[in-house]
């Protein structure tokens, strides 16, 4: 029966693999989520990423099946390294925040620039504040600001309200620099500051 099932998913054309996400969809509206986990799971089984995608998702939230983050991780990760664009974005969440797996910012930068480099904005903000905080990169706040101004771009909240920020640190960043201060040096620290209470003194 399976060895039959994988002759049929390889052959069908691909509007019968959107019928099926399409039924996965509207029993998911019906909240018959076990329903829509059992449409999903044979063509997950065969490499569909959507399915793969969905599998994972119930997977950590308990829907229609047990709750079980190993499980959910497995199948976002065969989803994202066909180029699952959101189950890229999730695995780079979870390993960034702890999200049922212990901290790992090395697979989380993997997994946000690659959904980044996709225009995926959630993941373009994510490693913009890893580039900020210097988290699994080295401090970066430029490219920070790059990654920021991408995601902002496409109405991600936490990038808009970001770039002000890094626009006004980059500005002071030039000026101390212009001053002669080396970055990290005392002079620069002082520099920043005063530029920093300056501008508050201003408001």
């Amino acid at each position: 029966m399976k060895k039959l099932l994988a002759v049929l998913l390889m052959i069908l054309p691909t509007p019968v693999f959107a019928d099926a996400q399409q039924d996965a969809a509207a029993a998911e509206a019906r909240r018959d989520y076990a329903a829509a986990v059992n449409i999903a799971r044979p063509y997950a089984k065969q490499g569909a990423a959507w399915a793969q995608r969905y599998l994972g998702s119930n997977y950590a939230y308990g829907l229609g099946v047990v709750q079980d983050y190993a499980e959910s991780r497995k199948w976002h990760r065969l989803a994202a390294m066909q180029g699952e664009v959101n189950s890229q974005t999730i695995l780079g969440y979870a390993y960034h925040h702890e999200h049922g797996v212990a901290q790992n910012l090395a697979e989380a930068v993997k997994w946000y620039r690659l959904a980044a480099a996709q225009g995926q904005p959630s993941a373009q903000a994510q490693l913009g504040s890893l580039y900020e905080e210097g988290l699994g990169v080295v401090q970066n706040e430029a490219e920070a600001l790059r990654w920021y101004r991408l995601a902002a771009a496409q109405g991600q909240p936490m990038a808009q309200k970001k770039v002000p920020i890094l626009v006004i640190k980059e500005e002071d960043d030039s000026t101390c620099r212009g001053f002669g201060f080396a970055y990290g040096s005392d002079g620069y620290g002082t520099c920043r500051m005063q530029l920093w209470e300056a501008r508050q003194a201003g408001e």
